[in-house]
């Protein structure tokens, strides 16, 4: 045998074994997706139907689809799983709230570090706190007038997105296996 024939699997190779990070990662976004398309469902359902909800509904359901397409891929090591994976988990590392504009958006975990200010509940002071979640969701709104402006991160999809950069198949890699099987 030489050392070719006994070379490890590399790491983001399709059909190759992929290491446990990369499949409990993989994993949030494909779990974390088909709950958010369940919310999103939910949502629509629920709600006094306008063309407002409807459309926010089907971009839910788009987004989080995307996000459990791309968990399989993921999963199976494909060059675009690894692409969106960073993408997708560097939109869940912020929480903006502020007069006139929010954002959030989360696949299956995320614990934020999260400060506080404003009117409600206690005007004039500010709140530093740790909030853990399980689930999906995605939270934008533009045009209103928050009572409690706050900022936080999610050092999960922090550590995700760290994980994913120092991990990535190289780009001669990634070139080589799209010719082979595009995705």
């Amino acid at each position: 045998m030489d050392l070719e024939t006994q070379a490890p699997p590399e790491s983001g190779s399709p059909g190759r074994s992929q290491p446990p990070v990369i499949k409990l990662l993989a994993l949030m976004l494909m779990v974390g997706g088909v709950v958010g398309i369940a919310l999103s469902l939910a949502f629509i359902v629920n709600q006094r139907i306008t063309v407002l909800i409807i459309g926010f509904g089907i971009a839910s359901v788009l987004i989080f689809g995307w996000s459990a397409l791309k968990g399989l891929d993921l999963w199976k090591g494909k060059p675009a799983g690894y692409k969106w994976a960073k993408i997708l988990f560097a939109a869940q590392i912020p929480l903006i709230n502020f007069s006139g504009f929010c954002y959030w958006f989360y696949t299956g975990l995320n614990v934020w570090f999260m400060v506080q200010w404003g009117n409600e509940p206690n005007p004039g002071f500010t709140q530093v706190g740790v909030y853990f979640n399980f689930g999906s969701a995605l939270y934008f709104y533009v045009g209103y007038w928050a009572k409690v402006s706050a900022f936080a991160i999610n050092p999960i999809a922090i550590a995700a997105l760290i994980y994913l950069l120092a991990n990535s198949p190289p780009y001669e890699q990634r070139l080589t296996e799209q010719a082979i099987n595009p995705t």
